[in-house]
């Protein structure tokens, strides 16, 4: 399946705005980059895919290393 143009052109935002984030904030703790990827990754999902992204809870007293940060 090859994208559309309107698809392409949709992404150009969120993908930039992901992208200035990192450069204002080259230096900062893993924790702060993961809502704007959440954010990224709402904003490029497919026509027709549907997929919830959740962060990890940090409350729920359930981490091991390796737990995924999504």
């Amino acid at each position: 399946m090859k994208p559309t143009n309107d698809f392409l052109s949709a992404l150009q935002a969120p993908v930039t705005a992901y992208l200035d984030f990192l450069r204002a904030n080259p230096g900062g703790e893993e924790i702060q980059y993961r809502t704007p990827l959440e954010n990224l990754i709402n904003a490029v999902q497919l026509p027709g895919r549907n997929c919830t992204i959740i962060q990890e809870d940090r409350h729920s007293g359930f981490e091991v290393a390796g737990t995924p940060d999504f």
